[in-house]
Formats: C-alpha cells, structure tokens, sequence
C-alpha cells in the first residue's frame, strides 16, 4: 500500500487544495446558510398555506428579509468571483472557471423563476396566467434552488472550514427537500 504523503498530486488534487479564505468568501458562506434556512422556512410554511389558504401569514417579513439577503449574497458573490478570476498568484483552472460560469448560470434562472413566482403569488399578472403559472413556478424554482445548491455546495463547505464529507450529506438532504417540495405541489395540481 502507498502511503498518501508518497504518493504524486494531479492536476485535480491540487485544484482541491483549498483556496485562501478572505473576508468576501466566508461572509458569502454565511449568507448562503441563511438564504437555505429562510428558503426551508418559506418553501414550508408556503408549502402549509396552499393546503391550508386560511392560515394565517403574519411571517411575511421573513420573505423581504430573504430578499435582502439574497441580494447581498449576489453583491459578496460578484466580489468573490472578481477576487479568483483577478488572482495571479493562483489563477484558476478552466474546470474552476467551468464550475463558477455554472454557478452564476443557475443563480440567474434562479432569480428569474424567483421573479415569476413572486409575480404570481402578488397576482401582478393576467388571472389565467396566475392561475396557469403559480403551481409549476413553484416546481420550476425549487428544482432550480436544489440545483444551484448543488452545485454550490463544495464552495459553500471550504469557505466555512466544514469536511468535505458533509458535501454529499447536502446534497443529499437538498435533493429530498426539493422532491417532497415538489411532490406536494404536484399533489395540488392534480386535485
């Protein structure tokens, strides 16, 4: 058996030592954790008021807290994806490239479901479309958070020092939130 300190670094082992931590990526982190805890939050208690339409919805103000934040993680994520692609001491790969093209890929289809679900819900658009759109908007944004969190998921474990074994876990746990998400709205749909 070779002992792991003998044993040569690839390419891909090097890419995954971790990249210094400043200030930007870590805050980042942090404001990624709250948007998955409120997210949980609202996708549940939206989740119980469309079972449940008379409940009551005094917790409106943890949607516009979300929103601050989300923009606030855009504003720490346009400062971090500037400090990796400006760095000359370690510039990053094309895959790492890749994976942040990725990640900013997803947060923008995010953000437009997250625009068409809110038009929806404020009922800003045509009767029919409300009445056409709200439930498959629904569907649509959660499948796309899962799938920016996935893909965020190995970024949001180093910046906050977590083993990267807790990766798969969250992955994990996102998948499972999103199918019963969606399996819930599906069940309505089909009422």
């Amino acid at each position: 058996m070779v002992d792991p300190k003998d044993r040569k670094q690839t390419s891909e082992d090097l890419e995954d030592e971790r990249r210094p931590h400043t200030r930007a990526r870590v805050v980042n982190a942090v404001a990624a954790c709250f948007i998955m805890l409120l997210f949980l939050v609202h996708a549940c208690l939206g989740t119980l008021k469309l079972y449940w339409p008379d409940m009551p919805s005094s917790l409106e103000f943890i949607v516009w807290f979300g929103v601050a934040v989300i923009v606030f993680h855009v504003i720490a994520s346009i400062v971090t994806t500037y400090e990796m692609w400006t760095d000359t001491v370690r510039p990053p790969s094309d895959r790492k490239k890749r994976h942040q093209v990725l990640k900013w890929v997803t947060g923008v289809l995010l953000a437009c479901s997250i625009v068409v679900h809110q038009l929806c819900v404020a009922q800003l658009l045509p009767p029919a479309a409300v009445d056409t759109l709200t439930l498959p908007a629904l569907i649509v944004t959660a499948i796309l958070l899962c799938w920016h969190l996935f893909v965020g998921a190995k970024s949001l474990t180093r910046d906050l020092n977590l083993r990267g074994a807790l990766r798969t876990p969250l992955r994990v746990m996102f998948i499972v939130i999103t199918v019963v998400v969606c399996v819930a709205v599906f069940l309505l749909i089909m009422r």
